[in-house]
């Protein structure tokens, strides 16, 4: 099958964000499997940057960090992985990582 006219073509991300718990570190089980794979994705060839920062345990003050850590990265070409519960946290009051705050 060929692909579909005009539908969007996905490209892959270039930078992938893990977001450990707040109670996790970038040391856990899950950030060094997670980082291990992307380790070899590397070696292959695929261009493709990872961060797992160390989170601070305010979410007020994480979403700064995160801003200003991906205010220049490609939006389209980017991906956050994170556990669902600590998503939640975070998207309880903060709504997207790669809006700059409005300044008043």
């Amino acid at each position: 099958m060929g692909a579909m006219l005009g539908a969007p073509r996905i490209l892959p991300p270039t930078h992938l964000l893990y977001l450990h718990g707040f109670r996790s570190s970038p040391h856990s089980n899950k950030a060094r499997m997670l980082g291990a794979a992307v380790q070899r994705l590397q070696q292959q060839g695929v261009d493709v940057a990872w961060y797992c920062p160390q989170l601070p345990p305010s979410p007020t003050q994480t979403m700064a960090e995160l801003r200003e850590l991906v205010q220049l990265w490609p939006t389209d070409r980017m991906a956050v992985i994170g556990s669902e519960r600590e998503s939640t946290r975070l998207n309880s009051s903060h709504t997207d990582i790669s809006r700059r705050p409005s300044s008043a």
